[in-house]
């Protein structure tokens, strides 16, 4: 009998060390006349339909992290998209969680384009948020949450908390940014501001720059500083095979 259990434990010991992984997969490079539009979609039941997407997106993506936290690499990790169709198989379909999909993925990385990498952190350039001189002009909030963002230079939450605003900074400006306001509790935040493309434009309408923008708008402010950033190292990674 104790044999019998320890042959059970065994087994689901190697069970648990097994990489997850989708039952077919379909890897193809993009057309080139498409530019550089793209989507990744998750449609109910684990699949996954990506189309033209750079090998350094679905990176992002499927590690949750920034543009600038992933170092190393070849050129074409940035400049070739792909086409890939992944899916389950049909037992795992109606359990499986948007965390295991994503492992399944990292698998079809390392799988098919033998993608090795690694985590270190290091010292890089970030931005400290902070309260601005005057105090914030942040208004606590009771609204059902919400967000919204486009790339002409506006973010728009309701009820958020002021990490969460200084996170997704971080995605806009293509550097960590920390809070260190000290500001607890829910706000709504509606920020305008000129992109660095519009305003070199010279257009008769630009607005403010994102800096003078979160300052004047929010009673906020972000100062540079240097601080430890967790990132992900390409060792090594090899163009798929088309199937």
């Amino acid at each position: 009998m104790r044999t019998f259990a320890c042959v059970i434990a065994l087994c689901l010991g190697l069970s648990a060390q097994t990489p997850l992984a989708f039952e077919a997969a379909s890897v193809k490079p993009a057309s080139r006349d498409r530019g550089s539009v793209m989507y990744y979609r998750t449609p109910p039941g684990g699949r996954v339909s990506v189309s033209n997407a750079t090998l350094k997106l679905l990176i992002q993506n499927v590690y949750r992290v920034r543009s600038f936290q992933v170092s190393g690499g070849p050129s074409w990790i940035v400049t070739e998209g792909w086409d890939i169709e992944a899916t389950p198989g049909s037992n795992a379909r109606p359990a499986i969680t948007p965390e295991q999909r994503d492992e399944m993925f990292k698998t079809l990385l390392a799988n098919r384009f033998h993608l090795v990498l690694h985590r270190e952190t290091k010292e890089l350039p970030v931005y400290d948020l902070v309260v601005a001189k005057g105090g914030s002009k942040l208004q606590l909030s009771g609204d059902e949450p919400g967000f919204g963002m486009t790339n002409t230079g506006s973010i728009t939450f309701k009820k958020t908390t002021v990490s969460t605003f200084a996170n997704v900074l971080s995605g806009v400006l293509d550097r960590e940014v920390i809070d260190k306001t000290g500001i607890q509790g829910n706000f709504n935040v509606d920020l305008h501001w000129t992109p660095d493309e519009r305003a070199d434009a010279q257009l008769d309408d630009a607005g403010p720059s994102i800096f003078t923008a979160i300052q004047e708008q929010l009673g906020l402010r972000l100062e540079s500083s240097k601080g430890p950033v967790e990132i992900f190292v390409i060792d090594h990674v090899e163009k798929p095979s088309e199937n």
